[in-house]
């Protein structure tokens, strides 16, 4: 079990614009999820998610079912992130620079 301010090795992070759909998006997301996250923060009409694990694999595994969501323009980043080791990010969705 992690400690209480320990960052997780793996994390897969959602970044949703709110908009009138937000709402439906981000219960599909927790849906998905079947977990909390450990995290989320709301700023300038974005919500950013974060959901942590132990496994590369079981990072994969979530950032993997949220692809059916990828398609949504309220989804602005689905990305998995590494703390530890050699592995850069799998940035599955990004389109922060196409919104400013």
């Amino acid at each position: 079990m992690r400690g209480m301010f320990q960052l997780p090795n793996f994390t897969v992070v959602v970044w949703l614009q709110k908009t009138g759909e937000y709402d439906s998006i981000r219960d599909r997301l927790l849906e998905l999820a079947t977990d909390d996250p450990y995290e989320s923060t709301e700023r300038h009409g974005m919500v950013d998610f974060h959901w942590g694990f132990d496994q590369e694999s079981q990072a994969d595994e979530l950032a993997n079912a949220f692809r059916e969501l990828v398609e949504r323009p309220e989804v602005v980043v689905l990305r998995v992130t590494s703390r530890n080791g050699p592995n850069p990010p799998k940035t599955i969705k990004d389109e922060r620079d196409a919104r400013h």
